[in-house]
């Protein structure tokens, strides 16, 4: 997963010095957050496993912690790049921020019905 992150935040880069905004068009931008998506993912993944294994403790059940981090990691993520996308078009309110956190959170209290769904 460090590897798949690493080059992740190499394609990220790669696209931000070689790819002209104003000549990249829609591509441009679809790569831009699209690699900015995968990363802020792999990284936030990252944080989470180490902070739910190491710092708390969790080992006895390690692949239930990563896939917890994992859809906590996509979560976080749509949050920030959304919140980017929406900004760089000043379509960010304050309204606007709270209707999408609201949103992640129903999407989180989803999956966790259908997680105790599962071990009932």
């Amino acid at each position: 997963m460090l590897a798949g992150t690493l080059i992740a935040w190499g394609g990220w880069i790669a696209v931000l010095l070689n790819v002209n905004p104003n000549e990249g068009g829609y591509i441009g931008f679809l790569l831009f957050y699209l690699t900015l998506l995968i990363a802020l993912v792999g990284t936030f993944s990252l944080l989470g496993i180490f902070f739910r294994v190491y710092i708390k403790k969790r080992h006895h059940v390690v692949i239930r912690e990563v896939h917890i981090a994992f859809r906590h990691a996509i979560f976080m993520s749509i949050m920030a790049v959304t919140s980017l996308a929406l900004s760089a078009n000043g379509w960010l309110q304050w309204w606007v921020f709270l209707l999408l956190l609201a949103i992640i959170a129903l999407l989180e209290y989803v999956a966790l019905i259908i997680q105790e769904g599962r071990r009932a």
